[in-house]
């Protein structure tokens, strides 16, 4: 789910959590997600939290499929889509040429995440890019962000990097009208549509291991469905 343009108004999220509460039903510390229950415009994605065998916690769909994906459509929070992949008229050079990425508006300062995992092959100023990084991923992807402002400290030619980590932020460098992220994803050095990239899952339930984990979900959804139960019959009373 891209928070920022797959969520529309009307639509309906539930989630369940853990936390620890005060006396006056404060939350201590913070609440751990167990379940998620999205009623979209078009489809609905149900989410769980689940340990796997190794140790480590993710988040699952309910056919044990992660919900995490090898990259991201959107690597900076609060932006708008100001330009699309395709052929455009280049509001500095006044002629169309073909737009290979996406622009995202920000405000300048804003920061930007590795769309995944991977290592990063350039980072320095790219000419009409100007500062520029490019990450190199699993199965011959690459993603590419120019325009910066500056880069996070440490960032570097050889640096890996985990999906999320800040690499940068959003400036106007190289030849741009205003703050803003120009993204690029490629794959076997063809650019693709970031917006219409199919994403696949990085981590999926391991066959030994489905019985544990559609435990988990039916009783996972017992208790969402409790709860619910139980807002209702306070809300009832309250009135």
């Amino acid at each position: 789910i891209d928070f920022q343009r797959d969520v529309k108004n009307g639509d309906i999220i539930d989630i369940l959590y853990e936390a620890n509460f005060t006396k006056n039903d404060k939350i201590v510390g913070e609440p751990a997600l167990l379940y998620g229950l999205m009623h979209l415009t078009d489809h609905k994605l149900e989410l769980f939290k689940y340990k796997l065998s190794g140790g480590r916690t993710d988040y699952f769909d309910a056919n044990g499929k992660s919900i995490r994906k090898h990259l991201m459509r959107t690597p900076v929070q609060g932006a708008r889509l100001s330009s699309r992949f395709g052929v455009r008229k280049h509001p500095i050079l006044g002629y169309s040429k073909m737009h290979r990425g996406v622009d995202f508006a920000a405000k300048r300062g804003t920061p930007i995440m590795a769309a995944g995992d991977g290592r990063i092959t350039f980072a320095g100023r790219n000419g009409s890019f100007g500062r520029f990084i490019e990450i190199k991923h699993l199965n011959n992807f690459k993603t590419r962000y120019a325009h910066l402002y500056k880069f996070s400290k440490g960032i570097k030619k050889g640096k890996i990097v985990k999906q999320g980590d800040i690499i940068g932020f959003v400036g106007t460098s190289g030849r741009s009208t205003g703050p803003h992220l120009h993204y690029e994803v490629k794959h076997k050095n063809r650019t693709i549509n970031p917006m219409k990239l199919k994403l696949q899952s990085s981590a999926n339930i391991e066959d030994g291991d489905r019985p544990n984990f559609y435990a988990n979900v039916s009783l996972t959804r017992e208790r969402f469905l409790a709860t619910k139960l139980q807002e209702s019959e306070t809300a009832m009373t309250d009135d």
